[in-house]
C-alpha cells in the first residue's frame, strides 16, 4: 500500500510549529478546546523546586508514547478524568491514579538521546562479555579431609 496523503500546510508553517489542541468534553457533552500543555501543568511546593516541569501521570504517558502508537494513546485518553465525588470503581481508581500522581521532569528527552539509548542497547545485547547463567561456585576455600563414621 502507498503512503497516506497529508493535508497541505497553510502559510508555509511546519507541522511541528502548528498549535496542538486537546479536546475535552464538558459535563453537558459539549466539546471544548483546551491547550494541552498549559492545562496539565501542575505546581507542587517541593517538587517544583527540584524539577522544571511537573505534570500529571496521564500527560507524561501521553507525551512519552510515540505518535505512531495510536491504540495506546487512545486507551489512556479513554479513561475518564478523575471525579472525587464518584464511587470507587476500577476505572475510577485508574483515573484517580492518572490525574493525581505528579511526575517531575528535569530535562526534556531529545530524539538523539533516544537513538543513542537504542544503539547502546543493541551493542550491549550483541556483546559476548555479558554474564552467562553458569555456576560461579568454586567449592570450599580449602580441601576437607574425608569424614569417617566408626560404629
Amino acid at each position: 500500500m502507498g503512503k497516506k496523503r497529508k493535508r497541505p500546510i497553510k502559510n508555509g508553517q511546519a507541522r511541528e510549529d502548528l498549535p496542538q489542541l486537546s479536546f475535552q468534553t464538558s459535563t453537558r457533552g459539549k466539546v471544548t478546546n483546551v491547550p494541552g500543555e498549559s492545562s496539565s501543568e501542575r505546581t507542587h511546593p517541593v517538587i517544583s523546586i527540584y524539577y522544571r516541569r511537573v505534570v500529571t501521570l496521564r500527560q507524561y504517558l501521553l507525551e512519552r508514547i510515540p505518535k505512531s502508537s495510536k491504540s495506546r494513546r487512545r486507551r489512556i485518553a479513554s479513561v475518564p478524568s478523575h471525579d472525587p465525588s464518584s464511587d470507587g470503581d476500577q476505572d475510577k481508581e485508574l483515573s484517580r491514579l492518572l490525574d493525581t500522581t505528579l511526575v517531575g521532569i528535569l530535562k526534556e528527552p531529545t530524539a538523539g538521546c533516544d537513538q543513542e539509548r537504542r544503539q547502546e542497547l543493541a551493542e550491549f545485547t550483541a556483546s559476548l562479555d555479558r554474564s552467562l547463567l553458569t555456576s560461579t561456585d568454586t567449592g570450599p576455600p580449602c580441601p576437607q579431609a574425608e569424614v569417617r563414621f566408626d560404629m
